[in-house]
């Protein structure tokens, strides 16, 4: 009789253990090293495991380190596009690729999230650096006077007319992107163009522009001689106006230019009187 009853009480026993219902949150483990649930599950020590695990393969290296040399070679190619772009526009040529595609590179590079304002004016600065030089070497060529004006007449032409409004289409995304504040490319290009070209020849003009001469004595000699005056009036007041910081050379050939185009124009009426 007692055995039978030693056996009715284990079974019991065992039926209590089997209907043991585990909490959802529960880590209790029937089987010892499986977890019950996700909840008792570690998913930043997971992570972190096969994040380690990437990183010490040599194949996740690989591909790392070539999306870096990817984005490097994109990057370097980008800027060699826009700066040949920039070379081409002060050799007086016509843009190999339109407006747009430009602006696709530039929106480009102000969207990469390495972008730095600074990196950004100083390659443009390389490029501008060149092209005055290439303005610069060309009215440095000149060997007379008439021929130096002309020249200067000339540059101030193209880059007014011509460069500095493709400039402005080219950089339209900084405006988009809301750089305009701080990235004036305009400015910029007025600046490199009176210090880098303006400010050298400054003083050879001053020698040159005499309201005195007797160079534009007859009605043909005077138009032409006040038109190229009143062309090189026009370029030192706008350097003079839209570029930030002020130069006493600006200032003196200013009054020289309005004091000569006065005193001839005063002569020329007189003496058609």
């Amino acid at each position: 009789m007692s055995s039978i009853k030693l056996s009715s009480k284990k079974r019991s026993n065992k039926e209590k253990i089997s209907s043991i219902n585990l909490p959802i949150g529960s880590s209790i483990s029937i089987t010892p090293g499986i977890p019950t649930s996700l909840s008792s599950i570690n998913l930043n020590n997971v992570t972190r495991r096969i994040s380690q695990k990437f990183s010490s393969s040599p194949s996740s290296n690989f591909f790392k380190t070539s999306e870096i040399i990817n984005n490097e070679m994109s990057y370097a190619r980008i800027w060699k596009s826009i700066q040949a772009a920039i070379r081409i526009l002060f050799e007086d040529k016509q843009l190999k690729n339109p407006i747009e595609e430009i602006n696709d590179e530039v929106e480009h590079l102000i969207q990469d999230p390495n972008f730095v304002e600074e990196v950004f004016v100083r390659n443009v600065s390389d490029s501008l650096i060149i092209g005055m030089n290439t303005i610069s070497n060309r009215i440095n060529s000149m060997d007379s006077n008439d021929e130096i004006i002309a020249c200067v007449v000339d540059q101030w032409i193209l880059l007014y007319n011509r460069i500095i409004p493709f400039l402005r289409a080219m950089f339209v995304p900084l405006k988009q992107y809301s750089y305009s504040s701080n990235i004036d490319i305009i400015e910029l290009t007025l600046r490199m163009f009176r210090d880098i070209t303006i400010i050298p020849i400054t003083a050879k003009l001053n020698e040159i522009i005499n309201p005195f001469s007797s160079q534009s004595d007859t009605n043909s000699q005077y138009s032409d001689y006040i038109h190229k005056l009143h062309r090189i009036l026009h370029m030192y007041t706008i350097l003079d106006v839209l570029v930030s910081d002020k130069k006493p050379e600006i200032e003196t050939i200013l009054y020289k230019l309005r004091t000569t185009i006065r005193f001839k124009s005063e002569y020329h009426t007189s003496k058609s009187s």
